[in-house]
């Protein structure tokens, strides 16, 4: 399996239930090399806090590119109350959110996605929203998200996320 079905795979499991500790065991039988690399990557990546394959995917592009691990359901207390973003960086108060189109079938529903918008922005936090056709362009997704990342920003080579 390729690192970014494989990663979406993870979190899933992840999010059902499954323990890290669990996962690895399961792929303890597999032949060595490469592949059990990735996959042991894979896993040390996941996050059962991802709650969509395309919020996986956002945040697979973020981490093949080397950027910090961002932080998955970050809480943002704003005058509304506390709103749960995607992913983000609260030390830099960055946020990521994906927006899939079913979310904004009801017309209420725009009006407070905007609303929450302004509320996290009043916050002090700087937010990027990702949606499919982002998912096309990854090497425009990172620079998107780098431009807000402090010039300082650790980078971390994951060569086994490489490979699609």
């Amino acid at each position: 399996m390729s690192p970014l079905p494989a990663l979406v795979v993870a979190d899933a499991a992840l999010r059902a239930g499954a323990a890290p500790d669990d996962l690895t065991r399961l792929i303890t039988g597999t032949p060595t090399g490469a592949g059990l690399a990735r996959a042991r990557e894979i896993i040390a990546l996941g996050d059962a806090g991802a709650e969509s394959a395309q919020e996986s995917a956002v945040r697979f592009h973020l981490l093949r590119a080397g950027l910090p691990q961002p932080q998955t359901q970050v809480p943002v207390d704003t005058h509304l109350g506390r709103f749960w973003a995607d992913l983000g960086w609260p030390e830099w108060r960055i946020l990521i959110e994906y927006d899939g189109r079913p979310k904004y079938t009801d017309p209420e529903a725009v009006i407070r996605e905007k609303r929450r918008h302004d509320a996290l922005l009043e916050a002090g936090w700087r937010v990027l929203r990702f949606t499919r056709e982002d998912l096309r362009m990854p090497e425009i997704l990172v620079a998107r998200v780098r431009r807000l990342l402090p010039v300082d920003a650790p980078l971390t080579r994951r060569p086994h996320l490489a490979w699609q």
